[in-house]
């Protein structure tokens, strides 16, 4: 299903936003205001990455059947490995 993402947690997204800020690859500006607000932009380094991530995006698109076959082979696989008798 291309589109649906499983949800994220408030705390992991804190965590990679905070990585993604140590590395100098997003700003974060804290807005003033009841109640306070943060608002996180790319840096230059951050938007140096925008090619090569559409680059790697445009590659999954066109090879997204290939990656669900072999997603759902390897699901069928786990299950009957879970599923053997010890």
């Amino acid at each position: 299903m291309v589109g649906t993402w499983p949800s994220i947690t408030h705390r992991v997204l804190t965590q990679t936003l905070r990585k993604l800020e140590r590395n100098g690859r997003v700003r974060r500006r804290v807005i003033g205001g009841s109640p306070p607000g943060v608002e996180y932009a790319l840096t230059p380094p951050g938007r140096s990455l925008q090619k090569p991530f559409a680059a790697l995006c445009d590659w999954t698109l066109a090879h997204i059947d290939t990656i669900h076959e072999h997603q759902e082979a390897y699901d069928r696989e786990v299950v009957v490995i879970a599923r053997r008798p010890d």
